[in-house]
């Protein structure tokens, strides 16, 4: 079970580039996000309250993928 999304993959999922999805971090919309190398894991319980938060409709939701490829 995938438990943190990256800002790049936050970033595909709301139709915004890689640099939009870092500075997000950066200002603190994901107050759980951590540095993890050159990479931030942001929660995923973190993405989903900011989801609700925002006025603006999900592109997309993730879904918690249970078997493995």
């Amino acid at each position: 079970m995938k438990k943190f999304l990256t800002a790049a993959e936050i970033g595909r999922l709301e139709k915004v580039s890689n640099m939009t999805a870092t500075r997000w971090v950066r200002k603190g919309y994901f107050p759980n996000a951590r540095k993890v190398g050159k990479t931030y894991r942001i929660p995923l319980s973190d993405y989903h309250n900011w989801r609700e938060s925002t006025k603006i409709r999900p592109a997309f939701t993730p879904s918690v993928r249970t078997s493995v490829r």
